[in-house]
Formats: structure tokens, sequence, C-alpha cells
């Protein structure tokens, strides 16, 4: 399990979402994610520009990844009301 934006995910699903990312040409984002699954890191730090990368690519993803992109829309919501985006 890896922990993105406070929320665990599973191992198979950060390799499926890392697909989704290079799929989308989102490679440094879709990189952060196996080379922390690779060196066994259990917390990746996101920059904005992975939550949006991870936002874009789960806009139509599958239920498995509904609380991810439930927690990271919350967070960007938020963060566009406090003028931090």
């Amino acid at each position: 399990m890896i922990e993105l934006a406070g929320f665990e995910v599973a191992d198979e699903l950060i390799l499926e979402l890392a697909g989704l990312l290079q799929r989308a040409g989102y490679d440094e984002t879709a990189d952060r994610l196996t080379y922390a699954l690779k060196w066994g890191d259990e917390l990746v730090g996101l920059r904005i520009a992975d939550r949006l990368a991870i936002l874009d690519v789960l806009d139509d993803a599958p239920e498995a990844f509904a609380d991810l992109r439930g927690v990271l829309t919350s967070e960007h919501r938020w963060r566009i009301r406090h003028g931090l985006v």
C-alpha cells in the first residue's frame, strides 16, 4: 500500500494508475508512482501538478479509484477557494 493524498492505495491500483498516467502523457507523475512502488515507499508526496494529472486521468476511471478521486477533488476545490492554484 502506498499513501497518496492521505489515502491508502493498493499496489495493483498504483500500477494501474501509473499506466493511465503514462498513456495520457503524464510520464513524470507515472514515474514518481512506479519509483515509490519499486523502492517500497509507503508515502508519495504529490505536487500540485501530480494531483492535477491524477485528477485528469481519473475523470472516467474505474470505481476502484472513486475514493482517491474524491479526496483529490475536495483538496483541489479547497485550494481554489483559498487562492492556492
